[in-house]
This record gives C-alpha cells, structure tokens and sequence, in this order.
C-alpha cells in the first residue's frame, strides 16, 4: 500500500494562521475574564480558571503549547525530508539541512519541556541580571544565534532569492518574538512582576510572533518542496515470506 499525502504551500499556512490567530484572541479574553470578570460562585470562578488554563498563551501544558510545539515538530519533519533528498543528490548542503531538523527537534521538545527555563535563574545569579537581560536564557541564546549565523551564512546565500527572503522574514519575526519582545517581558516583570493586564498582553503579543513565524517558515519549506520537486512516498509491506498451504500433493 502507498500513501500519497498532497501538501500545498498555501492552504497549509492559512490554515495554521487561522488557528494562530484564534489561539490569541482566546488569550485576549481569557485574560479579560481574568481582571474583569468577577464571580461570587464556586463553579463560576471553576469555568473560568479552566478556560484560562486551557487557553492563556503564557501558561504551559495546555492547548497552545502543545499547538506550538507540534508546528515546530512539523519544521523538524520537513527539513529531514529535505536533508534526506539533499543527501540523496550528494548536495554541499546536506548537513545544515540536518542540523536545521535537529534544531527545530529541539526547539519543539524545549516548548513543551520548558528546557530553557533552566537557565533563568542561574543565569540571574551568576550575573546579577536585570532589565531586558532580566530572562537570563536570552544570554546563551544570543551566543547560540551568533554562531548559527557565522555557519549559515553561506548556506544562506546560496538559496534562491524567494526562499532566501521567506526565511529570513520567518526568521526575524520568531526571534523577534522569542527574544527581542521576551527581553521587553523580563524588564516589565522585573520592575511590576509576572502580573497585570500589560504583562499578560506583552506575553501574548511574544507568542503571536513566534507562532507566526514558524507558520511563514513552513510556508516556505513547502513551497521549496514544491520547487525543488521533492516528493516523499510512504509505503507499507509485509516482508514475511506468503507460504502457500494448498499445494497440490505429488
């Protein structure tokens, strides 16, 4: 049996954009509910700390975090059908094609895992941290980002000026969002704390960017396939050998 799965650049994206942008406009009212809607009732304030758990884009092992990581997980599976027709093809690029799966491996089990997290408060220790330094992570981030682009610096100049583009963009906008407006978050709760309306919608506007940007980023991986005319067939058989019981006795 063969499988045949029909992946469009397009309808994939705008269909994981819609999702994105239902996802932050939950938040927004769940954090509305949070500091507006007041209830005297036991089973009210229950429905509505479950719908702000399930649905706050800040809070962890509810249904955008797992959205989050899935997409990412998503990238990892795209980018290792690439690596694997790149080295099919003996290209000079193969291995950052893999290093790139790897990474997004990484970055989906650290979304769901909270890898990173680990290091915020020994990173505030060692250097006594603060303002938009305040989330100590973004240190060894940045170091990590600075050596990827030193290595990828040639890998990105040999890609076509359309992918080259989509990527970039991608790109910015996730960091954009995972560092740069994460830094903005640290500096804000280190001076008024992890609480209030402004925190909670900085921290929205944070994960909007990421989702957004790994969403442009699997647009432009599907649309790479579909240009580079890479297709991957999967396929089920039995390798047991088929005796046959109703031979015919000599």
């Amino acid at each position: 049996m063969e499988i045949q799965v029909k992946l469009g650049a397009k309808p994939v994206a705008r269909f994981l954009s819609l999702i994105v942008f239902a996802f932050v406009i939950a938040s927004v009212i769940v954090t509305m509910m949070t500091y507006y809607w007041r209830v005297d009732s036991y089973l009210g304030a229950e429905i509505r700390e479950s719908f702000v758990r399930l649905f706050f884009l800040d809070y962890e092992a509810n249904v955008p975090t797992w959205y989050s990581s899935s997409i990412l997980l998503f990238c990892a599976a795209l980018l290792t059908v690439i690596t694997l027709a790149k080295r099919g093809a003996s290209d000079r690029y193969t291995l950052h094609w893999g290093i790139l799966a790897l990474g997004f491996l990484y970055l989906s089990l650290d979304e769901a895992a909270l890898l990173h997290e680990m290091a915020i408060v020994p990173m505030q220790r060692l250097f006594d941290l603060g303002g938009l330094l305040y989330y100590g992570w973004i240190i060894p981030a940045l170091l990590v980002l600075g050596v990827l682009l030193v290595m990828y610096l040639r890998f990105f100049l040999h890609l076509q000026g359309r992918t080259r583009w989509l990527f970039l963009v991608a790109g910015l906008i996730y960091v954009g969002g995972a560092i740069g407006v994460e830094a903005i978050s640290g500096q804000y709760a280190e001076q008024f704390g992890e609480v209030g309306i402004v925190y909670d919608l900085i921290i929205t506007v944070e994960e909007l960017f990421e989702m957004g940007g790994v969403v442009l980023f699997i647009y432009a991986l599907l649309d790479y396939l579909s240009k580079e005319s890479i297709h991957m067939h999967v396929s089920f058989r039995n390798d047991t050998p088929v005796h046959n019981h109703n031979k015919p006795s000599g």
